[in-house]
């Protein structure tokens, strides 16, 4: 019976150091987790301050060799903010612009995250091509029609030379069908859509003329449609929450930062 309590005892006593050790270990995990963290927020920087309230939006569907989806664009009369989906069926990440020179910011929803693109990575992915030349368009005058959202839309085609064989039409509506708001929402919806079109060069670079109001662009492969837009949407975006990683911004360089800071406060108070 001693025997069977001695082993009894021991085999207890074992049970609860390994669960102290699990325990220890669990902790410091956390610990060690909590900690990268903490230093990997250092190279990170807030988005902005505050929240930022878009109300103007504008949902539009595109069909590409067969494949549908549907994006957003939303923005505000007074800001010069874009903030883009371009699948609102898959919003674990939208695209982040500041203004129109500002880099593009890919923000992920899940970990309220976003990386900042470079000069580089931008010109690599097609946003900025500073050799494409402007595409021209024109409605002529036996101009092919199509209607899109109950509006008579004419087509205005890209010239054709000997780099553009084939023809881009962008649809544009009477102006009378819309309102002076509505024209302004749907141009910008327009301008930011074609500067991200990155793999249609005739669309990226199309010159269009300002008074035109399209509703949609078609091109060999691709069928763009404008479906809905807006003015009063409830888009908020709280910018201090998001945390942005800008490439180059390491741990020596936030080293930097603090020290110079630490150096003008000093001289400040002297």
């Amino acid at each position: 019976m001693r025997i069977k309590a001695s082993l009894l005892f021991f085999s207890l006593a074992i049970t609860s150091v390994t669960a102290q050790k699990v325990e220890l270990d669990s902790a410091k995990n956390d610990r060690l987790n909590t900690l990268s963290q903490e230093i990997a927020n250092l190279t990170r920087t807030p988005l902005g301050e505050g929240d930022l309230i878009l109300k103007q939006w504008v949902q539009y569907t595109i069909n590409k060799k067969g494949q549908n989806r549907s994006g957003i664009i939303h923005f505000s009369k007074d800001n010069s903010t874009v903030v883009w989906l371009d699948d609102v069926n898959r919003e674990t990440s939208f695209f982040y612009r500041e203004t129109n020179s500002s880099p593009i910011i890919t923000v992920s929803t899940k970990s309220n995250q976003g990386t900042e693109l470079t000069h580089d990575m931008m010109v690599a992915m097609g946003f900025l091509k500073e050799d494409l030349k402007p595409t021209k368009y024109e409605i002529l005058d036996e101009a092919p029609v199509l209607e899109i959202l109950g509006r008579l839309c004419t087509g205005a085609t890209s010239e054709i030379t000997e780099e553009n064989t084939d023809v881009t039409t962008f649809w544009v509506c009477k102006k009378n069908e819309l309102r002076k708001e509505e024209r302004r929402i749907l141009k910008r919806a327009i301008e930011t859509w074609c500067s991200n079109q990155t793999s249609y060069n005739r669309i990226q670079s199309a010159q269009l003329s300002e008074h035109w109001n399209i509703l949609g662009v078609s091109e060999e492969g691709l069928e763009f449609r404008i479906l809905d837009w807006g003015d009063e949407g409830d888009f908020v975006l709280a910018l201090d929450q998001i945390m942005i990683t800008k490439p180059g911004r390491d741990l020596k360089q936030i080293a930097k930062e603090h020290y110079e800071k630490n150096m003008d406060n000093s001289q400040k108070e002297d």
